[in-house]
């Protein structure tokens, strides 16, 4: 008994120290919404509720991940996400259209309200190759519950080149990856604030 004690405890030190090693860096993808209550959201304003972005399965995680090859992916040993990706989306989309909408009341999707313009964005590749080169291929909806007009539908494909030295650092990709988010919400504020986007057809 004597002799397996010494050796339990070998083997955990052991593992201890192949697991050991600096704690990865955790990343958001955009900035903090403004709280519903600050002005700065316009409770006035136009409402739009954005859904929770889907993507795709493989991507909704808290790992980083850079595309390798044609079918290879792998997840960044040294930094990650503070949240699920379809998360991060969401809040980094939200953040931004506040910003770009100042006329509009940019709110979470729950509860719903029948007289907001309803978006949903469907991301369907986001893919990061080592060189930070970033490619986001997205589709979104926009619509009135109850309007006369159809609903506004559009898919884009954004991409920002790589820069910098290759393989890219992690904060490079993240800034790569949050500046394509950024043009799939300039996209989607042009369409939401289009004199062609559904229209509220009752008042409150």
């Amino acid at each position: 008994m004597s002799k397996v004690l010494p050796a339990i405890a070998c083997a955990v030190l052991i593992t201890s120290a192949c697991t050991s090693g600096p704690v990865p860096r955790t990343f958001l993808l955009g900035t903090r919404v403004p709280d519903a209550t600050s002005p700065t959201v316009g409770s006035d304003g136009v409402p739009v509720q954005l859904q929770t972005v889907t993507v795709p399965d493989y991507l909704d995680t808290e790992d980083i991940l850079l595309r390798e090859g044609a079918h290879g992916l792998a997840a960044s040993p040294g930094a990650r996400w503070g949240e699920r990706l379809s998360a991060g989306m969401t809040h980094a989309l939200a953040a931004a259209l506040v910003t770009r909408l100042p006329d509009y009341r940019v709110a979470p999707a729950r509860p719903p309200d029948p007289l907001a313009r309803q978006v949903l964005v469907d991301v369907t590749a986001f893919d990061v190759g080592r060189d930070g080169r970033c490619e986001l291929r997205a589709s979104w909806t926009i619509s009135v519950p109850g309007s006369a007009l159809p609903a506004l539908r559009r898919q884009a494909v954004f991409v920002t080149p790589a820069a910098g030295a290759s393989p890219a650092l992690d904060a490079t990709v993240v800034a790569a990856m949050a500046a394509t988010v950024d043009r799939l919400a300039d996209a989607l504020a042009l369409d939401i604030a289009a004199p062609g986007s559904p229209q509220v057809t009752s008042a409150r």
